[in-house]
């Protein structure tokens, strides 16, 4: 019994297909492998992604009122800020003066 060898990295494939050799892989095989990868590496990120939106899906109306009351006072927290420094600013130059 012969025992079959491995295509080195610059042999022919249709060579070694014909003398039969065992490790001889089609491409289509390899391309058919890859599919197959891609589709299990799509099912586990949707798999997560679901997973994440059922621990999340409870804090989802808190979130969004968040997100909504961020974007209304977004002008007013501006102008708080602003005149805050200009507290802060005005308070250390007269703390350098006196």
């Amino acid at each position: 019994m012969e025992v079959p060898r491995p295509l080195s990295a610059g042999g022919n494939a249709a060579a070694a297909a014909a003398a039969g050799s065992a490790y001889y892989v089609s491409s289509h095989y390899v391309t058919l492998a890859l599919y197959a990868g891609g589709q299990l590496l799509a099912l586990a990120a949707a798999l997560l992604l679901w997973l994440c939106w059922s621990v999340l899906e409870s804090f989802s109306e808190p979130l969004l009122w968040a997100y909504l009351c961020s974007l209304s006072l977004r002008d007013v927290k501006r102008w708080l800020v602003r005149c805050r420094c200009q507290c802060i600013a005005w308070r250390a130059f007269l703390l350098c003066v006196v």
